[in-house]
């Protein structure tokens, strides 16, 4: 799947399910993306533009729902100033999506305790930057786990069947031989749980 569709994708799940008013402009976040993938010239670099719009797109919708993200994208600013490589930009992408996520989650009495203490952890554990994506993607697979298994009255969905989904992720990360394929993990399981949030979608 490539970065676009996923893009796509995360952004329809979350205006579907958690957005109070459905009329965002995302057209200046669509245009950077589209920019900047003109400009990438390697594919960590479009990495980074699809983490990126990622971060911007979750802080719209978070700013939507009322939700306080200046802390998070303050940091956002800050990392990417200090970033002297893409991988590290990667990071900083996969962290604040983290951040926002467990933001969102929170403000729908989810309990992310667990998770961030986790994400905490293996922080100070990671000795690379790729071990820091893993870190990022992982948590991000387990918020979005909780996010899914939440009813949501207001929407007329039931909690979600994640079993399935975080199976192979389980088992993957097992198979997996490096962070660049834990990473890969992360990053399927993420697209396989928005799918099945918005295939739940009653609209």
């Amino acid at each position: 799947m490539t970065m676009h569709k996923y893009l796509l994708i995360f952004f329809i799940v979350f205006n579907s399910f958690f957005l109070s008013s459905k009329d965002i402009n995302t057209s200046s976040v669509m245009s950077s993306f589209s920019t900047q993938d003109i400009l990438a010239n390697s594919a960590v670099q479009q990495q980074v533009n699809g983490f990126y719009r990622t971060v911007e797109l979750l802080d719209l919708i978070a700013r939507d729902m009322g939700i306080n993200t200046s802390s998070v994208m303050s940091s956002f600013s800050t990392q990417d100033i200090l970033a002297n490589s893409a991988y590290q930009q990667t990071v900083n992408g996969t962290y604040r999506t983290v951040e926002l996520l467990d933001l969102i989650a929170r403000s729908h009495g989810l309990n992310t305790s667990s998770v961030m203490s986790s994400f905490s952890t293996q922080d100070i554990l990671a000795n690379s930057a790729y071990q820091q994506i893993v870190n990022g993607t992982y948590r991000t697979v387990e918020l979005l786990n909780l996010i899914a298994g939440k009813p949501i009255s207001t929407f007329n969905r039931r909690g979600i069947n994640t079993s399935s989904v975080m199976s192979s992720f389980s088992t993957q990360d097992i198979l997996a031989d490096s962070a660049i394929q834990q990473a890969v993990n992360g990053t399927y399981r993420t697209v396989e749980l928005l799918d099945l949030i918005a295939r739940e979608s009653e609209l």
